[in-house]
């Protein structure tokens, strides 16, 4: 297993990397470009959304000053304060205790990744016994 900060920055590459290249692209169209599972894109838009390199247009993905702060930025105080709480979480049990949905999760754990608030390893999936807590 490797570290779930490492995982979200090197997938937050390729996606910038896909987005230098196909300047509009859906999650979908990323996973093609790029090779990352669903999972892997959310995580790497998080990232890269905490750094305001990536800002989503109608279903799309582009390069450029993120309109996503306010959402993911929410969710994560959310994702903090629960493995705060709590300590080692679960992804299963993160969603319930916040109450936030899956994909939304993803990009908040990608946002702290960025941050290094948060430590777990991956692969983290939907219904993963992986644990996520702070750092």
């Amino acid at each position: 297993m490797t570290g779930i900060d490492h995982i979200c920055g090197l997938n937050a590459g390729k996606i910038w990397h896909a987005l230098t290249t196909y300047p509009k692209l859906t999650s979908q169209e990323l996973q093609e470009k790029t090779g990352l599972s669903e999972q892997e894109v959310y995580c790497g838009i998080g990232w890269l959304a905490r750094e305001n390199k990536v800002r989503q247009d109608s279903n799309a993905f582009i390069l450029g000053e993120t309109n996503l702060m306010y959402p993911i930025g929410k969710n994560a105080g959310k994702i903090w304060l629960a493995l705060d709480i709590w300590g080692e979480v679960d992804f299963l049990s993160l969603k319930r205790l916040t109450q936030v949905p899956d994909q939304e999760v993803l990009y908040a754990v990608g946002w702290l990744a960025c941050e290094g608030k948060i430590s777990g390893f991956w692969p983290l999936t939907y219904e993963t016994t992986s644990k996520l807590w702070l750092k």
